[in-house]
C-alpha cells in the first residue's frame, strides 16, 4: 500500500496479459476502486494463460460472477476507459 499526495490509499496491482503473464503491467489504484476476489493463484493463472477459455467451477465461478467482470468500471478520476 502507498499513500498518495491526497487522502486515498493506493493499492499496487499487477495486471498480467495473456498468454504470457510476465508481460503485464503495474498500476497504482485507489483502494476504493479495487474489487478483491477470493481465488487461488493457480485458478487465476489458468484464467489468464487460457485467454478466458478456462471455465472455473464452484466457489471460484461464484466469486467471478459476483465481481461483474464483464462490465468495465470507469475510474472516478483520470482518463475514461474505452
Amino acid at each position: 500500500e502507498t499513500t498518495a499526495l491526497g487522502e486515498d490509499t493506493l493499492i499496487h496491482v499487477y495486471v498480467p496479459t495473456s498468454p504470457n503473464p510476465t508481460s503485464g503491467y503495474f498500476l497504482l489504484v485507489p483502494e476504493r476502486e479495487v474489487t478483491s476476489v477470493d481465488i487461488s493463484i493457480e485458478e487465476a493463472m489458468k484464467l489468464i494463460v487460457s485467454g478466458g477459455l478456462y471455465t472455473p467451477t464452484g466457489a471460484v465461478a461464484s466469486a467471478l460472477a459476483e465481481a461483474k467482470w464483464s462490465q468495465i468500471k470507469q475510474p472516478d478520476a483520470g482518463v475514461p476507459i474505452g
